[in-house]
């Protein structure tokens, strides 16, 4: 009975050993496959919180400067508003006692990688010496980038006096094709 009783804890030790080889260790082992994968998404979760979080302060910050790009906007407009700079340049002549006489506008060829595109603007005035100190100082203050590259002085056609004419040509700038919208 004896030798029954150390076949009997011996099988008993031998299956309880082949059940912890079949059914403990393979669980184990998933568990710890699991356990690293659950590390991984952790941490890719960690780094899409972060991602995230730098989304929203960056929209923040955009919000903060939307007033900035706006103005932006307006010195360097999207598109090239061909009437709006002849609408300005009159305005301006007039507010300052000059006539538009006459003008052309052209486009000046964009060079590769350039950000910006410009316009020729050869306008033809009528007026004095002061009007003209007045248009350039307007020029000068207008909201719209504009350089004024050459200026030529000379007596009126008109036989008046007082009166000369002026040919002022100007460069006007606006967002190349590359770079159509400030801000979109």
């Amino acid at each position: 009975m004896s030798q029954t009783k150390n076949y009997i804890g011996a099988s008993l030790i031998a299956l309880a050993v082949f059940l912890a080889w079949v059914l403990v260790l393979p669980s184990y082992n998933k568990i710890s496959v699991l356990r690293e994968a659950i590390k991984e998404r952790e941490n890719l979760l960690s780094a899409r919180n972060a991602i995230i979080a730098n989304l929203k302060s960056l929209t923040a910050e955009y919000q903060k400067r939307a007033g900035d790009i706006a103005k932006l906007s307006s010195v360097i407009p999207n598109k090239k508003s061909v009437a709006e700079l002849v609408s300005t340049m009159e305005n301006i002549a007039s507010r300052n006692g000059m006539q538009l006489t006459g003008g052309t506008i052209s486009e000046q060829s964009a060079e590769a990688g350039k950000q910006y595109g410009m316009l020729l603007l050869d306008f033809n005035f009528s007026g004095n010496y002061l009007s003209l100190d007045g248009l350039l100082n307007n020029i000068e203050k207008n909201l719209r980038l504009l350089d004024v590259a050459f200026i030529d002085i000379s007596p009126s056609s008109f036989g008046a006096s007082s009166l000369l004419d002026f040919r002022v040509r100007i460069n006007a700038y606006f967002l190349g094709p590359d770079n159509k919208k400030i801000g979109n």
